[in-house]
């Protein structure tokens, strides 16, 4: 079946089953500086293959210009912006969600689902119409982490949003990585170990960090 894919590294390896099992037309992502979802990895791989690579958005015209060629499916995973379904076509889309809808819907269901306590989560595939849903990402205070913090709360930050939490570090921003907590006090409130290991004082002691500069690179 010839494929048009639309997607981020989230979902690579359903873009490796295709490129086995299927021919990839053609495959389009974006790139979000802000966002700790990335593209590289599959850009990559989509070059080496000689599969073109569209950072714009897809328009109806071209939709048309793929099934006029015999693309038979449009498949979207964690990719962030709605396609222009033609109306009256015989278009078919399928958007695969990181978590079972509807008591798992974010924008980062995954850690969402363990903020919300759930036990048990999936994936979700669904048709694609004319509109599909838009999660918000996270309010900016869930994911930070401060000096006021405990322990306790930076672990607890931690386990719900992983490797989304930030940190700023003498004014530069960067998501955590990794982190673990000691009790000694800091004679500062951070303390730099090496490129990406930091510690970071808090209200009961300290944090050890991994972490890495965000910093938006040129797709």
């Amino acid at each position: 079946m010839k494929i048009v894919y639309f997607g981020t590294d989230v979902f690579l390896s359903c873009f490796e089953y295709f490129v086995r099992h299927h021919h990839i037309m053609a495959f389009y992502t974006y790139h979000n500086g802000e966002d700790y979802f990335t593209e590289y990895a599959i850009v990559r791989r989509a070059r080496e293959l000689g599969i073109p690579v569209h950072y714009e958005s897809v328009t109806e015209e071209e939709i048309l210009r793929y099934m006029e060629d015999g693309c038979g499916l449009f498949f979207l995973a964690e990719y962030n912006r709605l396609l222009p379904v033609p109306p009256g076509s015989s278009f078919r889309g399928i958007n695969v969600h990181s978590s079972l809808l509807p008591q798992g819907r974010s924008y980062y269901p995954i850690e969402c689902a363990m903020e919300r306590g759930l036990t048990a989560t999936g994936v979700t595939l669904h048709k694609v119409t004319e509109r599909l849903p838009y999660w918000r990402r996270p309010a900016p205070g869930l994911l930070t982490l401060d000096h006021g913090q405990t322990a306790a709360q930076a672990l607890d930050m931690f386990r719900r949003y992983n490797s989304l939490c930030q940190v700023n570090l003498r004014g530069r921003w960067h998501y955590v990585t990794a982190l673990e907590p000691g009790t000694a006090p800091l004679p500062a409130p951070e303390c730099r170990l090496a490129a990406n290991r930091w510690l970071y004082g808090i209200a009961d002691g300290h944090l050890r960090l991994h972490v890495h500069p965000i910093q938006e690179e040129e797709p």
